[in-house]
């Protein structure tokens, strides 16, 4: 969930959707957790119904139809990846809209290994512009932490991946070189001790700099 954005569905009736969804696209947001999106098998389709906007969604509307795909309802899941890519291709979910910062505070994220296989597939289905620097912030996210989250290295992993695909962007000047930075894997790298994540932040900005 979001730490400011959570829509709880409290009867679990589909009749709720559309409101939720309609709050969820005008940014009507309680303060902290005043309202709770659930994780439930309706989650998909409330999804469905903000990728069917006619405005680019915000801030936190952008970031929950990202990173509620982190551990969906297994009945949600499809429609849930689903509604990523309907929002790309109307233009309704961007590069730069998705603040992970939003993510919940305690012991942060799970699933982030879920979600890198996630960002992995939407970027090959033509997303790279949106969700390598989400990867790199949710890097960042964890190594703000004394103990980094779990998962970080499947982050760093899928980065590494795609590497090759990001520096090609730069080559050819769709992307800005600051791409190629990484400052949440940079921060990750020169942590000490040789936890996988630390050693393949490593790895992965050394590859970076050359």
């Amino acid at each position: 969930a979001l730490a400011d954005l959570e829509v709880r569905v409290d009867d679990g009736t589909t009749r709720a959707g559309p409101v939720v969804a309609e709050v969820l696209r005008r940014g009507r947001t309680a303060p902290r957790a005043g309202i709770h999106l659930t994780r439930g098998p309706e989650l998909g389709l409330l999804l469905r119904q903000l990728a069917r906007g006619r405005e680019p969604l915000g801030r936190r509307s952008a970031t929950a139809m990202l990173t509620l795909q982190r551990d969906p309802h297994p009945s949600a899941a499809a429609d849930a990846a689903t509604a990523v890519r309907e929002a790309w291709s109307r233009g309704l979910i961007r590069p730069g809209s998705v603040d992970v910062t939003l993510l919940e505070e305690g012991d942060g994220p799970t699933g982030l290994a879920t979600f890198a296989t996630l960002g992995f597939d939407l970027a090959h289905d033509g997303m790279l512009a949106l969700v390598w620097p989400v990867l790199d912030d949710v890097v960042a996210l964890s190594a703000s932490r004394s103990r980094l989250l779990t998962g970080t290295a499947d982050v760093i992993d899928v980065l590494a991946e795609l590497l090759p695909e990001a520096r090609g962007a730069v080559d050819s000047g769709v992307a800005e070189p600051s791409t190629l930075r990484l400052p949440g894997v940079t921060v990750t790298a020169g942590r000490p001790g040789k936890a996988r994540a630390v050693i393949s932040a490593r790895r992965l900005i050394e590859r970076a700099r050359t």
